[in-house]
């Protein structure tokens, strides 16, 4: 039975709810504060969707990896990876100069939420007995589904009374408030032994999955036949049929960490 204090279970309760409150802010604050953004950079709202779709993209794609990453690391120490990303990214937002400039820390930030989520949820699972484990996921995951029905109202007051750019300043205290919580947190996982971990299926994944969120973003404004959505097919149908062929030819996750006698 693991032994784990109270207090670290509300630090964890307390850093993970902290961190999901800004992932879901940011992921629905930003769709209704797009045409500010245009004006401000001067730009298309073609252009602009970017600022959305990277990061939401980003979530998807790396989450499968940095959960993978948190069980080789430790999970405390990849939350507070994720936070550390995030809050900087956060920061790279609210004082970019250029659009581009917006998109690249939105990606940054993708990727640090997708690190968040995977060790947020495991460290929970760690720390709290099975017992009380659902309801401090359910406390969390609330707190969540709470970001994301007054985010579009956060970012819709924001833009029209301050500026778009005060969406990405409320992360930098709750940010800041997650990691005082998560660096004492005792008990945390670490593994006793490492498991091959599959880089190259990882990095198939991805590539389909990211070939995948630029078909979906092209669709409405490109034809089928156009080399864009042609390049985009051929990387999606070639990194999935290549990452397929290689499970079905790969020996068995076993067999890839245990010596054969």
């Amino acid at each position: 039975m693991r032994s784990t204090s109270e207090r670290s279970q509300r630090l964890a309760l307390l850093a993970f709810s902290a961190g999901i409150f800004c992932i879901q802010l940011d992921a629905f604050a930003l769709n209704l504060a797009l045409l500010p953004i245009a004006h401000d950079f001067a730009a298309s709202v073609a252009h602009v969707k970017w600022v959305v779709s990277g990061y939401l993209l980003c979530v998807g794609t790396f989450m499968l990896a940095a959960g993978r990453l948190s069980d080789g690391i430790g999970h405390r120490r990849m939350l507070c990876t994720g936070l550390s990303l995030f809050g900087l990214a956060s920061l790279l937002c609210a004082v970019t100069p250029t659009l581009n400039g917006l998109i690249a820390a939105r990606v940054l930030q993708g990727i640090g939420a997708a690190c968040i989520m995977p060790s947020g949820l495991a460290l929970l699972s760690h720390v709290y007995p099975s017992a009380r484990r659902g309801r401090a996921m359910g406390l969390a995951l609330g707190l969540g589904a709470i970001a994301t029905v007054i985010g579009p109202f956060i970012g819709a007051a924001m833009s029209q009374w301050l500026s778009w750019r005060f969406i990405f300043w409320i992360n930098l205290p709750v940010v800041l408030f997650a990691l005082g919580c998560c660096w004492p947190i005792a008990g945390q996982h670490t593994p006793s032994e490492r498991t091959a971990v599959d880089w190259l299926g990882l990095l198939l994944v991805s590539v389909g999955l990211v070939a995948f969120g630029f078909l979906l973003d092209e669709l409405g404004t490109r034809a089928w036949a156009s080399p864009q959505t042609v390049l985009i097919v051929g990387a999606l149908v070639l990194s999935f049929s290549l990452f397929a062929w290689r499970e079905k030819h790969a020996a068995p996750p076993s067999d890839r960490s245990l010596p054969v006698s």
